[in-house]
């Protein structure tokens, strides 16, 4: 990975996951024919100020716990997730991710960090 952390601009970025190519959501082909621009999608970790595997991760959507397992499988183990849609926080907790059926409100976010951290 040779990209700058975002948040520190320092360049020691190491990968912890790549999602593959993916394609821009707000871009639209004109013609299906047309070849599908894609580019690299990789989570890294910054040197400099990143997350240690002992922080809080928390997800706001986290849909079916895929990201968040994928960090556990990595050494992450504070992990919380939250996800309206009943259906996706039974499959996150079927992986073993703890996740809070609720909508990311105010409220919700107060109650998350005086339990969660």
């Amino acid at each position: 990975m040779s990209h700058r952390c975002d948040l520190c601009a320092d360049a020691r970025v190491t990968p912890l996951i790549e999602f593959g190519a993916h394609p821009i959501a707000h871009h639209f082909l004109n013609d299906p024919a047309q070849a599908e621009y894609t580019h690299p999608v990789t989570l890294g970790f910054c040197e400099a100020c990143g997350l240690t595997k002992g922080s809080p991760v928390f997800e706001a959507g986290s849909n079916d716990g895929t990201f968040l397992a994928a960090l556990r499988e990595r050494g992450f183990t504070k992990l919380l997730g939250l996800e309206p849609a009943q259906g996706a926080v039974t499959a996150a907790r079927k992986l073993g991710v703890e996740t809070v059926r609720a909508y990311f409100t105010p409220t919700v976010a107060r109650e998350l960090a005086a339990s969660f951290g």
